[in-house]
């Protein structure tokens, strides 16, 4: 019951047996990679022109 209630489309819950930490470590992993293919992440591009930036600092000595 409290599963059904909790997990939703967009926050689900999974079942992962811990009696076997080398299948748990598995499953985890496999549920993580298929999340991250799904939401396919992208690293945003930065706002500052960071090649200026370090032509403003100061030389090492």
């Amino acid at each position: 019951m409290l599963l059904t209630r909790c997990s939703t489309p967009v926050a689900p819950w999974y079942i992962v047996p811990a009696d076997d930490k080398p299948f748990r470590d598995w499953a985890v992993s496999r549920l993580l990679l298929e999340t991250l293919r799904a939401i396919n992440p992208r690293v945003p591009m930065p706002k500052l022109n960071v090649p200026s930036l370090v032509q403003q600092l100061p030389p090492v000595d």
